[in-house]
């Protein structure tokens, strides 16, 4: 974060989310210490999606390859704003992101609004195809409080290796149109973030990927390991060096997932996520919502936050991790950042 991101962060922070919040944390030392599942508080941070569907076809993604084995649609907005009117005041983050581009949505940065509006931190990650005027405009009307533009490649060719069907040109284009209607209208956020995924495609891009990022005023720059499928006999797109990698040879010869006796999970236990079709899952690793906790509108999050499903599955996070399917390719004690 930036000083002036954190400011704005800072002053979305109430007497009520400090509470919740110190809560939660308390709540998870006493639950790593006993193994049990109970939760106190409620969620500070909530990733919502707006829509599965997806303009690329990136080969490790879900949306991209139509893969789905849930149902795939868009998010109804009456269910954004009851949403936002129930987790306003314990709620820090909301990420209108999972799976599928955000754009896509026609309201999306309405839901946005009204979420910058109830006084939450928002962000959104985006292939950035669809920055036109238009939607850069209402991007910065909207309040949003941080965008990630992914960007993996500095050559349409190595862009395109796992971007099926981008356009690097038409990105770049993209931020050029939000940053300077940011800078001519005044406007102090969103705060924007190039990222790249490492891939063996452009690992040898990455200082020219971060010239780029800075020649075209981002505010920040970041890179990012990749979450593969089918690791463990390795795969085309592993990037050759460690450092850029989340996958490591076992002494079986074998990739597997760096650190994978990290044992409890901080992001379950204080996030949930929300499929487009209220499935409230633990995480975003559960892509296809086979651990839904519970359906929204149907049920408050409150009660979704805390019935006995939601126990139960917290409770075997914190005793057996390991023997969770999704929790086997999860990055949480992983240094995915570089």
């Amino acid at each position: 974060m930036s000083w002036q991101d954190t400011q704005r962060f800072l002053g979305k922070l109430s007497y009520k989310k400090l509470a919740n919040m110190s809560k939660l944390l308390l709540s998870y030392k006493l639950a790593t210490w006993q193994g049990h599942g109970s939760r106190w508080g409620l969620p500070m941070t909530l990733s919502v999606e707006p829509t599965t569907s997806c303009n690329l076809g990136c080969p490790e993604c879900p949306s991209g390859l139509q893969s789905f084995s849930r149902p795939t649609g868009t998010i109804d907005v009456d269910h954004v704003k009851r949403l936002v009117d129930e987790v306003k005041d314990h709620l820090v983050y909301l990420y209108f992101y999972f799976q599928g581009e955000p754009y896509v949505h026609p309201q999306f940065t309405e839901m946005v609004g009204l979420a910058a509006q109830a006084g939450l931190y928002t962000v959104t990650s985006s292939n950035g195809h669809f920055l036109t005027a238009r939607r850069a405009q209402e991007t910065l009307d909207s309040g949003l409080d941080r965008l990630i533009i992914s960007i993996d490649g500095g050559t349409q060719m190595s862009y395109g290796r796992y971007r099926k069907g981008g356009e690097l040109d038409k990105v770049l284009r993209g931020i050029e149109t939000l940053l300077n209607a940011r800078e001519k209208g005044g406007y102090k956020n969103p705060h924007v973030i190039w990222q790249t995924v490492v891939f063996s495609s452009n690992e040898d891009e990455i200082d020219t990927l971060r010239s780029m990022a800075k020649s075209y005023g981002v505010d920040a720059f970041s890179l990012k390991t990749a979450q593969l499928y089918d690791f463990e006999n390795g795969h085309d797109l592993m990037p050759s060096s460690p450092t850029y990698s989340r996958y490591q040879k076992n002494k079986e010869g074998k990739y597997e997932l760096k650190q994978r006796g990290y044992r409890h999970c901080w992001k379950a236990w204080h996030s949930a996520v929300m499929t487009w079709d209220g499935k409230v899952v633990p995480c975003c690793f559960d892509k296809d919502a086979e651990f839904a906790l519970g359906d929204y509108p149907k049920e408050s999050v409150q009660s979704i936050w805390t019935n006995d499903l939601s126990s139960s599955f917290m409770e075997q996070v914190q005793r057996s991790r390991q023997s969770i399917p999704m929790c086997n390719n999860c990055s949480e004690g992983v240094k995915i950042w570089r």
